[in-house]
């Protein structure tokens, strides 16, 4: 992979604690958050980890399971790009419809130790 995909709407700590009904330095023990950090710029959530009953459980559920070997700005980026293994559609697509994690988890790419 060479150019990574940063997919927004994205939200400040502040936003994202308030949507995940939590406090904001609680966010950063969360190992099952996606977030965009930077010397120049405030840290940032994606949106598409939260919905209307907070973090949503079947995106965490491929975060944490992706966490030990890939970095955050890696997993969001897989997460929108299309994949032929679940009919084109992008596995972020995939659990927007509802779909199986499981499926999900089962594509995962393999950790490339090279890179």
């Amino acid at each position: 992979m060479t150019e990574r995909v940063l997919t927004g709407p994205f939200l400040t700590r502040a936003a994202a604690a308030l949507e995940a009904g939590m406090r904001g330095w609680a966010l950063l023990a969360r190992p099952d958050l996606l977030r965009v950090t930077s010397h120049w710029l405030p840290e940032a959530y994606f949106e598409f980890q939260f919905d209307a009953s907070g973090i949503r459980a079947d995106v965490a559920a491929v975060v944490r399971a992706l966490k030990a070997d890939y970095d955050d700005l890696a997993i969001a980026d897989w997460l929108v790009t299309p994949n032929p293994l679940l009919a084109t559609m992008t596995p972020l697509g995939w659990l927007d419809a509802g779909r199986s994690v499981r499926r999900v988890l089962e594509i995962v790419p393999s950790k490339d130790p090279t890179s």
